[in-house]
């Protein structure tokens, strides 16, 4: 029986340990989504001062309303035994909005004989951070594209204009070649259009 409870302590022990030393925010959930623990460094990111404000609340009253079903399947979805993850905003305490990559997770335990989902452990990582590097990436691209949109505009309509003053130059100058006995009259006014459209350009 010592031994055993020996184990029991260690194990205890090490799971603080694991609590503690973890940058991420886990809490420990029951099989309803309420919040039973969470450890130090999940109480600073969330930015919660007294643990005793969201102990025993429900896990989905953390997050705004357009994200609460997402939550409401990754705990139904761990208390059938599966790892569900899911991305998504909410605020902290004190109303600053991040961005959490999240892990949804049964804890197993012997029920009886029987091995079954007993908790479930919520793990999240604050990625505010990249999410900001990955949205100015986002913008820089969409910027880019439209320049190179209005880009490719231009120098479609500058083609354009210049294919009308080039194809007068061109067809003087070839009536030229083509007629070289035509009257100097005729040559001047030829000489005069090309002239009249190189202007131009």
């Amino acid at each position: 029986r010592r031994s055993f409870e020996q184990a029991l302590r260690e194990s205890e022990e090490f799971a603080n340990s694991v609590l503690t030393s973890s940058p991420d925010c886990i809490k420990v959930l029951d099989l309803s989504g309420r919040i039973l623990r969470m450890n130090n460094p999940g109480l600073k990111v969330m930015e919660i001062d007294d643990f005793s404000t969201v102990q025993d609340c429900l896990w989905t009253s953390l997050w705004p309303l357009e994200m609460q079903q997402t939550v409401l399947d990754a705990v139904a979805g761990a208390c059938s035994g599966q790892a569900v993850h899911f991305q998504g905003q909410t605020a902290t305490q004190k109303g600053t909005l991040k961005w959490w990559d999240v892990v949804v997770a049964p804890i197993l335990g012997l029920n009886g004989t029987v091995r079954s989902v007993q908790r479930l452990v919520s793990v999240s990582r604050d990625m505010t951070a990249q999410h900001e590097v990955f949205q100015a990436l986002t913008e820089r691209e969409a910027e880019l594209r439209e320049a190179h949109e209005t880009q490719r505009h231009f120098v479609n309509d500058l083609a354009h204009e210049l294919r009308t003053p080039l194809t007068a130059i061109s067809g003087n100058l070839e009536l030229i070649l083509r007629y070289p006995h035509m009257t100097p009259e005729d040559r001047n006014e030829a000489l005069g259009e090309a002239l009249g459209e190189s202007q131009r350009l």
